[in-house]
């Protein structure tokens, strides 16, 4: 089976957005409050979004593409910082389907793009349900 291509979503970063999150996340580390302290360390200007806040583009991503599915696993590697604001696009295939015991669990790839470049890389795999009627 070829792999299934899910419809990019596109978020806008705002400096708030990274504000709120670094806040929720209770995350004091200063690059996520200061334009300044991004660029003290080179990360350039404006408010880096938390990583966590990032992550949960690709899962929202997810959840889009399959409604009513479950998010069983999630794993990313966080290979660059986004900066706000900015526009963020979610990416991501379907590797491989795989029956199990109630419905069926999707293996995905997916990527958080950032500035022309890819920000996470992830891999995650989500239930699908049975639908009612199937046995």
């Amino acid at each position: 089976m070829p792999a299934r291509v899910l419809p990019e979503l596109s978020f806008e970063v705002t400096e708030s957005d990274a504000l709120e999150w670094s806040g929720i996340l209770d995350d004091r580390n200063p690059i996520h409050s200061d334009p300044a302290a991004g660029l003290v360390h080179g990360l350039g200007p404006g408010i880096v979004s938390p990583g966590p806040a990032n992550a949960g583009y690709l899962m929202t991503l997810l959840l889009r593409a399959f409604p009513g599915a479950t998010l069983a696993s999630f794993e990313a590697r966080f290979v660059a910082v986004v900066v706000a604001p900015t526009t963020v696009v979610a990416a991501g295939v379907v590797e491989r389907e795989e029956p199990v015991p109630g419905g069926t669990r999707l293996h995905c790839a997916l990527e958080l793009r950032a500035h022309g470049r890819v920000a996470i890389d992830a891999r995650a795999c989500v239930h699908l349900p049975a639908s009612r009627g199937e046995a």
